[in-house]
């Protein structure tokens, strides 16, 4: 599984316009940081879905269930119900106001629950679940 760690390279190939390497899909799985860093680098660019070599299968599928589009500014395409968004993965979210920042905060919060649902780990959930301020 890639990372940020892995994308952020300096190998990565550099041109007049920066790393152009950096939207070379690589053919395995990404974390979040990944998905995350490689997202906002193509909204900086001002690049749609489509203007990414993401292939088509899979990584697709994921991007586009992760809302990569609305993150990217784009109409929101994914033609199926998000059942497990907030239960074993969070959605991009652009932190543009409190609330959006709260969803977000709610969704990493619901999947950090799930996922460390038995009783010896209560206080730790309890711990990095609080919200600051």
């Amino acid at each position: 599984m890639l990372g940020l760690r892995d994308l952020l390279q300096p190998n990565v190939a550099l041109s007049e316009f920066g790393r152009d390497g950096f939207f070379d899909f690589p053919n395995d799985y990404g974390s979040p940081g990944f998905w995350t860093a490689y997202t906002a680098r193509a909204r900086l660019r001002n690049l749609r879905l489509a203007e990414l070599d993401i292939p088509a299968g899979e990584a697709l599928d994921y991007a586009r269930a992760i809302r990569i589009q609305r993150a990217l500014g784009e109409s929101d395409t994914y033609p199926h119900e998000r059942k497990r968004a907030g239960v074993n993965y969070s959605p991009l979210v652009l932190l543009e106001s409190r609330e959006q920042t709260d969803q977000a905060f709610g969704e990493i919060s619901n999947c950090i629950r799930e996922l460390f649902s038995e009783p010896e780990y209560a206080e730790f959930v309890s711990a990095i679940t609080v919200c600051p301020g």
